[in-house]
C-alpha cells in the first residue's frame, strides 16, 4: 500500500457537529468527510480546482456512517481517508474516525462519480487519479451499495432548501440531507443513531419543495425525498439505538 494513498487529519470539533443529546451528527461527519476527501486528493491533482480546469466536479452517490459508539464528549478527531480501487465510473473512499486516544468512534464507505460541468451526467474513463496509483485494500467489509427505492411509507415531513444549504455546485450540500432526514424521524433523547446511510439520486434545488416519505420496522427507518412529480431525489436509512445501551 502506498502511505501517500492513506491521508489522516486530526479535526477540530464545533458545538454545531453535537445535537441536543450530545450526539456527533451524521451531517457533521459528511461535512469533515467533504473537507479531507478535498485535501487528499490535491496530493493527485485530482482536487476541486483541477478537475474544474478539465470541465469536471466530484460529486457523492452514497455514503454509509456506522457508529462504534454513541457519546463522544471530545474536542477533536482523528479522521483518516482512503480510496479503493476504481472502475473509472464509481470511486469508492472509505473513512474511519477516532478519539484522541485512538479509541473507535465511526467507520463510513462512500461511493463517488465525477460529472461533466456543461452536462451534468457522468463522465466515463475520467481517470480522476493519476496512472499506477497504488489504491488501497478494503478493510471494512465490502464496497458500498446502493439503497433501493420503496413505494410503502407515509409523507411526514416538508422542506425547501434555503441559500445557506446550497454549496459551490448550486444544488443543496449533501451534508444538509441527513439533517433533513433526522429532523423528520426524531425520536427525541431515548434513542440516538447507530448508523446512517443515504443514496443520492438527483440534484435539489433551491427553492425545490421536497416531500419525505418514511417507513420504520423496529429499529429501522427508511426514508426518501420526493419532489412534486414523485420523482424519488433521495432515500435515506436510518438505524437506531437506545441510549442506554453503550456500544
Amino acid at each position: 500500500m502506498d502511505i501517500n494513498a492513506v491521508y489522516e487529519k486530526n479535526c477540530i470539533l464545533r458545538t454545531l457537529d453535537f445535537d441536543c443529546c450530545g450526539n456527533l451528527k451524521p451531517s457533521a461527519l459528511l461535512d469533515i468527510f467533504q473537507m479531507i476527501a478535498q485535501e487528499h486528493t490535491v496530493k493527485f491533482a485530482c482536487d476541486k480546482e483541477n478537475m474544474s480546469l478539465r470541465g469536471l466536479y466530484w460529486v457523492l452517490v452514497g455514503v454509509r456512517i456506522d457508529y462504534a459508539r454513541i457519546k463522544f464528549k471530545g474536542n477533536s478527531v482523528v479522521v483518516r481517508t482512503w480510496p479503493l480501487k476504481s472502475n473509472n465510473v464509481k470511486y469508492y473512499r472509505n473513512f474511519s474516525v477516532a478519539a484522541e486516544d485512538g479509541s473507535l468512534i465511526a467507520t463510513a464507505r462512500s461511493c463517488w462519480a465525477v460529472l461533466s460541468s456543461e452536462s451534468k451526467k457522468i463522465v466515463t474513463n475520467a481517470n480522476a487519479y493519476p496512472e499506477g496509483f497504488l489504491y488501497c485494500e478494503d478493510e471494512l467489509g465490502g464496497r458500498l451499495q446502493k439503497l433501493s427505492d420503496f413505494t410503502a411509507g407515509n409523507a411526514v415531513s416538508f422542506f425547501e432548501p434555503l441559500i445557506t444549504d446550497i454549496d459551490y455546485n448550486k444544488h443543496m450540500n449533501n451534508a444538509k440531507y441527513a439533517d433533513y432526514a433526522l429532523n423528520a424521524i426524531w425520536a427525541g433523547d431515548e434513542r440516538a443513531i447507530s448508523s446512517f446511510a443515504i443514496s443520492y439520486r438527483k440534484e435539489i434545488l433551491l427553492g425545490e419543495k421536497i416531500e419525505i416519505i418514511s417507513e420504520s420496522a423496529g429499529d429501522l427507518y427508511r426514508l426518501k425525498g420526493v419532489d412534486r412529480h414523485n420523482e424519488t431525489r433521495f432515500i435515506a436509512e436510518i438505524e437506531t439505538i437506545k441510549t442506554q445501551v453503550t456500544l
